[in-house]
């Protein structure tokens, strides 16, 4: 349940302070990303951003680890978006990278050769676009 109260925080502050503080439409905000993407520098900004989310993969594992609930971890356990954003390497974000917010939308695969996450970072850029990288191939 906490998990999702912090969803929905983050989800009414995307909303409401966003297209708010950066004087843009809804619609602006849908159509961004998909122009950053075909701008190299943003591009090569969103990516080191990546890497630098990379960095939690350790951390994450670990905290899945000691999940109490169960043998293997839950969405719950894993995507305590509040916990894991103390770990995010935030001051070593490029210069043109205002921030990273955890995507909401990640998710968790159970296979036969154990679990595999995959989870999506948005990077907001100091021209107040949003981008977006998924970071797949943490393995359990």
């Amino acid at each position: 349940m906490k998990t999702c109260k912090n969803t929905l925080l983050c989800a009414v502050l995307i909303i409401f302070s966003l297209p708010l503080g950066c004087g843009k439409t809804m619609d602006e905000d849908v159509v961004q990303p998909v122009k950053s993407m075909y701008n190299q520098k943003d591009a090569t900004a969103l990516k080191t951003a990546a890497a630098n989310v990379r960095q939690v993969r350790s951390a994450l594992m670990i905290y899945a680890a000691n999940s109490a609930n169960s043998e293997y971890p839950s969405d719950t356990d894993v995507y305590d978006y509040q916990s894991l954003g103390e770990i995010l390497p935030s001051a070593n974000l490029p210069q043109d990278i205002a921030g990273l917010m955890w995507d909401p939308t990640a998710g968790i695969k159970y296979s036969s050769d154990g679990v595999s996450f995959t989870f999506k970072v948005r990077a907001l850029t100091k021209k107040s676009e949003i981008i977006t990288a998924t970071v797949a191939g943490v393995k359990w």
